[in-house]
């Protein structure tokens, strides 16, 4: 799992813990057993019109998840 998946991935959850740190966890305490992957139901929604955020999510050369700057 990549480190955006770890830190970019809040849910409703109490304490908003990250999706993709729940799902590692479950299969660290069971290799042996498909991951929990019930957090997906509790994502929060990722704002797509949120200039830091696209930053985040796609990259620092766009301001929205909606840009396709032309490539160098």
């Amino acid at each position: 799992m990549g480190h955006s998946a770890g830190f970019n991935s809040p849910t409703t959850l109490l304490g908003n813990p990250n999706c993709g740190h729940l799902v590692s966890a479950s299969f660290i305490q069971n290799p042996h057993a498909p991951p929990d992957t019930s957090c997906l139901a509790a994502m929060s929604p990722v704002p797509f019109d949120d200039r830091g955020a696209a930053r985040i999510y796609v990259g620092a050369a766009f301001t929205s998840v909606w840009d396709n700057p032309a490539a160098p």
